[in-house]
């Protein structure tokens, strides 16, 4: 498999119903392609990347840490990766009315803090993912593996953010969810 449309009728792994298939599609769609031109197998990312590595499927959806794995044992390859797609998949911090209304403060404050980190990881970027590794463990323990794992993300400061959700008219963020 050297590019998507060699998909076409073969296995693929992927979290029915996640991100991970929203972002196939996407990739699928630019190809002229759609899920009905491959087989799905759904399962985790985790196990899609054990499968692929293992040679059972010949292609998987997956992320981090599996991407590097893939690249670093020569189980693969990596075919495409988020850093094609800027913008598209985007993690976001989501309170409930009732909660905002009841703890305008505490909102504004998680806010402030927000961005201080973001300007952190600007500023002291082996010092934050230093931090962050500390905090998540696992296989990002080591502040290296984070970082390596943190390279294509874009961590959004305030005016990145009132750029992606701009005015009520016209903004990225009512673009994506109307494209998703």
């Amino acid at each position: 498999v050297k590019s998507l449309k060699d998909l076409k009728g073969q296995p693929v792994a992927l979290n029915e119903g996640s991100i991970s298939e929203f972002w196939f599609n996407v990739l699928l769609k630019k190809e002229g392609m759609t899920e009905d031109d491959v087989t799905i197998t759904n399962m985790t990312a985790d196990d899609a990347a054990t499968a692929f590595i293992a040679g059972q499927v010949p292609a998987a959806v997956t992320w981090e840490p599996h991407l590097t794995e893939v690249r670093k044992g020569g189980k693969g390859k990596v075919l495409i990766d988020s850093t094609t797609t800027p913008g598209l998949i985007v993690d976001v911090i989501a309170l409930k009315c009732d909660l905002i209304e009841k703890h305008p403060e505490d909102v504004k404050a998680l806010v402030k803090g927000y961005y201080k980190a973001v300007e952190f990881i600007k500023t002291n970027p082996e010092k934050a993912y230093e931090i962050m590794a500390k905090g998540i463990g696992g296989y990002l323990e080591k502040p290296e593996d984070f970082a390596a794992g943190a390279k294509g993300v874009r961590y959004y400061d305030r005016a990145r953010n009132l750029e992606f959700f701009g005015t009520p008219e016209k903004s990225e963020a009512s673009d994506l969810v109307n494209f998703a």
